[in-house]
């Protein structure tokens, strides 16, 4: 059981401390999750970025993999939106939510629940 696990199953991430964040991002157990990412233009600055575990990360990449497809079949994405939400004074997101519009009128809904 790693440190992100043992403070997710106890229920006390929100009382993580800056210095249990800094080890657990140095034993990679958190890792950058880019609001905008990347390959769309988002910067790599630290207002674009929050730090999740890994399997956070890779649901963001899925569904960013899920809009550039849409991308890449002519369709035109607009509006999206990555929206963190917190829980008490904890920097690390309990829940992220990512919208958009493909079209124009389809609306495009996918929530991320981290802990």
């Amino acid at each position: 059981m790693g440190l992100f696990d043992m403070f997710k199953s106890k229920g006390i991430y929100s009382s993580l401390t800056s210095e249990q964040k800094q080890e657990m991002i140095k034993n990679g157990e958190l890792k950058p999750l880019y609001l905008i990412g990347l390959r769309f233009g988002g910067s790599d600055k630290i207002d674009n970025m929050v730090y999740a575990p890994s399997q956070a990360v890779e649901q963001k990449n899925k569904i960013d993999d899920e809009l550039e497809n849409y991308m890449k079949q002519g369709r035109t994405v607009k509006g999206y939106m990555c929206i963190p939400s917190y829980k008490g004074k904890c920097s690390i997101p309990f829940k992220l939510k990512i919208q958009a519009f493909i079209d124009g009128t389809e609306q495009f809904v996918r929530n991320i629940d981290i802990w």
